[in-house]
């Protein structure tokens, strides 16, 4: 769902949503300003998501870990973000090896496993670029083995949601692991994870009134537990109007439902 003009709205029912901000080759404008409110209750509380923001170039990302807290309970998702401001035109991929993984089935169904997505942002949405478990036996357990340079992703940004079904694992059992690597160096802040909010305001700052780079691709993640609509207002923008953009998606929008704001 794309948000351009200044002062356009637009309100989604969901708790947890993923602000995007693309700009192409051609001459940049300054940032923007993009408010959000809540209200309402979240119809379905039981669902926690936990969610980090990575912004370094390389890096190790793994569960269970310190950074979740370690283990965590199976009504949570797991949500990881990687952006990063650029400084040259030219794109590098971001590059993915994978280290290990180890997937449990359901108690109830053999066939329904443990399960995280890897995703590349484009135009008009998010796309699945891997998968895991990629093929099962409907066996107990599938173990995904190690796999150097397993994607190429031609944007400096992903993003990777873990579900897991089952908690009996300790948490000395590393249940994936992989790594990724980007050789820009950032020079600020592209994308985020914000905490999530009791109150019923926020925003989102870019830039405002500054120039940002060609070919960026941020990411930020927003959750108000409490929340069962946000609306987001686009407060400020200089936004070149032909080509760069925002998308606002819920976690689990499609490419194929997304649309535009006029």
């Amino acid at each position: 769902m794309k948000i351009n003009g200044e002062n356009d709205t637009l309100t989604i029912e969901e708790s947890l949503i993923v602000i995007v901000f693309y700009s192409n080759r051609s001459d940049p404008g300054n940032g923007f300003l993009l408010e959000f409110s809540s209200s309402g209750e979240n119809p379905d509380p039981k669902i926690n998501f936990k969610v980090k923001h990575f912004s370094e170039p390389n890096g190790t990302i793994e569960y269970p870990s310190s950074e979740w807290n370690e283990g965590g309970e199976i009504n949570n998702i797991y949500v990881v973000g990687f952006s990063k401001t650029i400084k040259i035109p030219e794109i590098y991929s971001t590059v993915i090896d994978w280290k290990h993984g180890i997937f449990q089935s359901s108690t109830t169904d053999s066939c329904v496993y443990d399960s995280l997505i890897v995703y590349e942002p484009l135009d008009d949405g998010w796309k699945p670029r891997a998968w895991f478990p990629n093929q099962t036996d409907c066996e107990p357990f599938v173990t995904v083995p190690p796999e150097k340079e397993l994607l190429a992703i031609q944007h400096h940004s992903f993003i990777a949601i873990f579900k897991p079904l089952s908690n009996e694992y300790s948490n000395d059992v590393t249940r994936f692991s992989f790594s990724y690597d980007n050789q820009r160096i950032p020079d600020s802040a592209c994308g985020g994870s914000l905490e999530p909010l009791e109150a019923v305001f926020g925003q989102i700052s870019y830039r405002v009134e500054r120039p940002y780079a060609n070919n960026e691709h941020c990411n930020w993640t927003v959750q108000v537990p409490q929340a069962q609509t946000i609306l987001f207002s686009l407060i400020l923008t200089g936004l070149e109007e032909c080509c760069d953009r925002i998308f606002v998606y819920s976690h689990n929008n499609s490419a194929e439902s997304s649309f535009q704001l006029t």
